[in-house]
């Protein structure tokens, strides 16, 4: 393998070596730690490109640690512990048992994750695996939290809030923490959310089938719209920059590209879509009918981890299609390089961190809507089609949908079903058995991976 494709190899595995997760920072604070973390990533990405000049196995070495952490990083099985774990803190703060909520993110170490909208909330250092943070919980020994609640005072208890001579009086109870339990409860939400999600794969398949049908439909749409416009200014005034062509009247513009142009990234984000955003429509109505099934109600989220599945699925579809790419060489290695810039200029907007709803269907609009591209690279011009990397990415979506399909059904309940016998074991006064954990990307590697690695060493 030469230097040159394994330097570009490995800038593919560090893409994403720095997604923010939450920790103890308020929801204010997400976006620093977001873009400190992007800066340290760029970093990451042109170290790696300089690579090149290292020894081989020590490049591999590095490479496969890389290869790891991305791996872990879009696993879906490590995002249901995460979704699972935000709707239960949601119930319980629906329940109004704040005291619960407290324990957790003191002892898990952060802060306002149920209002987290995004796929990177858990730390993977700490959390490499998807009942890391469950075991974690279990060896914690029982505990008992004391509330203060204010019985009598100024403005409290019937008395005047003018009074200076009232003094408060506070009562205090008990409340008792049990981790097992916990972990028990935990794993009720985790398998609920699991089995939306085999019916919510099936939906983001249908999804996939329908968007560039939408996209082709849409665009002819536009054209001809525009088309019967040139032809009224046409008819009003003869405008120089128009030619014949087999005796029609033709507008030069409409000769050049049917995608945006030369619209900046700011002007194509305000265009209407580049095709119909049907996911939620299908979501609300398969809610529906499992209502009028009588089915069991869906999981408090469930409507923000959809959007969230589909955003990691994305992603972990680029991973797919890059790896694609990388294993065709020459055939594809402009495409390849031209998807991995693209992609990695836009991992801060649509992927890291704490976002709106929809940023899957932004970023495909925006790659829909990006014109091909004339590459040069090492003397030989290329023509990249970002609509055929498009196609590319939504039939691997649908393949990824597929396979976390068959984890969501079979996996799962077999990793449940394991993590129950540890939970019996705890209950019955033993100790959990010790599980072999994932190494982390910077344990994995012995050549400096602290400089290429930073916050996940």
């Amino acid at each position: 393998m030469n230097r040159q494709f394994l330097s570009a190899l490995m800038a593919l595995v560090l893409v994403h070596g720095s997604l923010a997760f939450l920790t103890t920072t308020s929801l204010a604070t997400q976006s620093v730690t977001t873009t400190a973390a992007a800066r340290q990533q760029r970093s990451w990405i042109t170290t790696t490109r300089n690579l090149a000049g290292r020894d081989d196995d020590n490049d591999d070495e590095r490479y496969q640690a890389a290869l790891a952490h991305n791996k872990r990083r879009t696993d879906v099985r490590i995002f249901l512990t995460q979704r699972a774990l935000q709707s239960f803190i949601d119930l319980l703060i629906g329940l109004r048992d704040p005291h619960t909520v407290r324990w957790l993110e003191e002892q898990l170490d952060f802060s306002n994750l149920e209002s987290y909208h995004g796929t990177g909330g858990l730390d993977l250092t700490r959390f490499a695996d998807w009942d890391s943070l469950l075991l974690d919980l279990l060896q914690r020994p029982n505990d008992v939290v004391i509330v203060a609640a204010r019985r009598r005072g100024r403005g409290h208890g019937g008395w005047s809030s003018n009074n200076p001579h009232l003094e408060d009086r506070f009562v205090e109870f008990e409340i008792d923490i049990e981790p097992a339990s916990l972990v028990t409860r935990l794993l009720s939400v985790r398998q609920q959310i699991a089995n939306e999600w085999i019916d919510d794969l099936n939906t983001l398949v249908a999804v996939n089938e329908l968007i560039l049908g939408s996209y082709h439909e849409l665009q002819n749409q536009s054209r001809n719209d525009e088309q019967q416009e040139d032809s009224l200014d046409t008819a009003k005034n003869n405008d120089n920059d128009d030619v014949n062509v087999a005796g029609e009247r033709v507008n030069i513009e409409d000769l050049t590209t049917p995608y945006s142009d030369t619209l900046s990234r700011q002007q194509q984000q305000q265009q209407p879509f580049a095709y119909e955003r049907k996911a939620t429509v299908f979501l609300n109505n398969k809610i529906e009918e499992e209502w009028e099934r009588g089915g069991m109600p869906s999981s408090s989220l469930r409507k923000g981890s959809f959007d969230l599945l589909s955003l990691l699925a994305t992603q972990e579809a680029i991973h797919t299609v890059l790896r694609q790419y990388m294993e065709q060489r020459e055939e594809r290695h402009v495409s390849f390089k031209w998807l991995r810039d693209f992609y990695t200029n836009r991992l801060e907007e649509y992927f890291d961190g704490h976002g709106k709803f929809g940023r899957c269907d932004d970023f495909l609009q925006e790659l829909l809507l990006t014109p091909p591209t004339v590459v040069t690279d090492d003397n030989t011009m290329e023509l990249v089609d970002p609509l055929r990397i498009a196609e590319d990415l939504i039939q691997a979506r649908s393949i990824v949908a597929l396979e976390w399909k068959d984890i969501m059904k079979h996996l799962v309940p077999s990793d449940h079903m394991e993590l129950q016998k540890d939970i019996l074991a705890v209950r019955m006064g033993q100790s959990p058995p010790e599980r072999s954990q994932p190494t982390t990307a910077s344990e994995s590697s012995s050549t400096g991976g602290v400089d290429i690695f930073g916050e996940f060493e």
